[in-house]
């Protein structure tokens, strides 16, 4: 029955079934990156992290972002509008909200709109890549601890 499910399928869905991976998890990260103009600057200075317009990022997208989606969730299933799906609890949205920090094209949008000095327009496309990235492996880190925890009492 297999056999006979993958020779009806075309070989143009077969061939996207298998590029769907690279596309998704290297080829539109990699063009993102360049297309985003990112410039690493020659001196790494941590300070260029303290900066109050890249600290301002930084906050943003690791503490706002999450403290925005936990709220906003929390109001929806508070009144009633909304319930958390079956085996989420509080502790996966938490994930969920740190997992929202990694959406960086409009913050990189946005800096070019918002800074004309070309510097500080190029350490803050800096400051949203390197929140955007921590962002994600401390989302993805308590979004698998808190669906792990629930797995093991289930």
């Amino acid at each position: 029955m297999e056999r006979i499910i993958r020779n009806s399928e075309s070989p143009l869905h077969r061939f996207e079934t298998k590029l769907h991976p690279w596309v998704v998890f290297a080829i539109m990260p990699t063009f993102a990156f360049f297309n985003a103009g990112v410039v690493i600057p020659k001196s790494h200075e941590l300070s260029l992290f303290l900066q109050p317009h890249t600290l301002g990022i930084i906050l943003g997208l690791l503490l706002g972002k999450p403290v925005g989606v936990l709220l906003a969730s929390w109001i929806a299933v508070r009144t009633g509008v909304a319930t958390l799906p079956e085996r989420v609890n509080w502790h996966g949205m938490i994930g969920v909200g740190f997992l929202a920090g990694l959406g960086f094209t409009m913050s990189l949008f946005i800096a070019v709109l918002a800074f004309p000095d070309r510097v500080i327009r190029d350490e803050a496309k800096l400051a949203i890549l390197g929140a955007s990235i921590a962002s994600t492996f401390l989302g993805t880190f308590l979004t698998y601890r808190a669906f792990a925890k629930t797995k093991e009492s289930e």
